[in-house]
């Protein structure tokens, strides 16, 4: 089987008034639109895979509010609606699973590997400058998860997140890259570019979290040598 882990931030949202001009549509229209090319897309992972687990977390772009809130989070997010909308969808569909909490953590396990699924924003951490960037906000967040489950007695492994628009992997934790790419955001902020790309991996029944790769989703980039190795002579 596949597990299709969906992280938050399906749209963009009009948390800001430069995005509520911006962007191409409104937050209805975005949620039809996707509902429409999810439902396509995790039937076409039930055709090949057999089995596709869907677990959901909603991000901070899809909030219905301008404010964070932390009462009824999950039910004023437009990201929870498109979920159970995709549910409701595939309710008589036994090959697919969903698993949509109103909390802001998923839990699950795949092969005896503990995942959590979180979007991002909620690590419980702030900072993030110099040379490090978001690396230290992000390795504190996991390590403060982590020890907030095991003060639960419950082991997370890894811990799978998106929000920061770039494609990471660390030791317990994989950070996912954004189909958005580059744009004006970035660029003020002087952030390193980075191709439009999303995290896959393996887990091993045996070995846990093996080959991993970003799959990039834009356009090949013309290579000036159509040589496939060479060195200096």
């Amino acid at each position: 089987g596949i597990v299709c882990a969906l992280g938050g931030d399906m749209i963009s949202g009009d948390i800001h008034d430069e995005l509520a001009e911006s962007n191409d549509g409104s937050n209805i229209e975005h949620v039809l639109d996707l509902l429409d090319n999810f439902t396509w897309a995790l039937g076409k992972f039930a055709d090949v895979f057999g089995k596709v687990f869907v677990p959901c977390t909603f991000g901070n772009h899809s909030r219905t509010y301008k404010q964070y809130r932390h009462k009824q989070a999950a039910k004023t997010n437009y990201d929870w609606m498109l979920y159970n909308l995709l549910a409701r969808h595939f309710k008589n569909d036994k090959r697919i699973q969903f698993q949509i909490p109103t909390g802001f953590d998923t839990v699950y396990k795949v092969y005896g590997v503990n995942y959590l699924l979180t979007h991002g924003d909620r690590l419980g951490v702030a900072g993030g400058t110099g040379i490090v960037g978001m690396l230290g906000p992000i390795a504190r967040g996991v390590q403060k998860i982590k020890q907030e489950y095991h003060n639960q007695n419950k082991t997370i492994d890894y811990v799978i997140m998106g929000h920061y628009h770039q494609y990471i992997s660390l030791k317990g934790c994989i950070v996912n890259g954004s189909t958005k790419g580059y744009d004006e955001y970035a660029y003020s902020n002087r952030f390193t570019s980075e191709r439009p790309q999303q995290a896959l991996w393996f887990t091993h029944p045996e070995y846990g979290v093996t080959f991993q790769v970003p799959v990039v989703v834009d356009e090949p980039i013309k290579k000036k040598s159509k040589d496939w190795v060479s060195w200096a002579s």
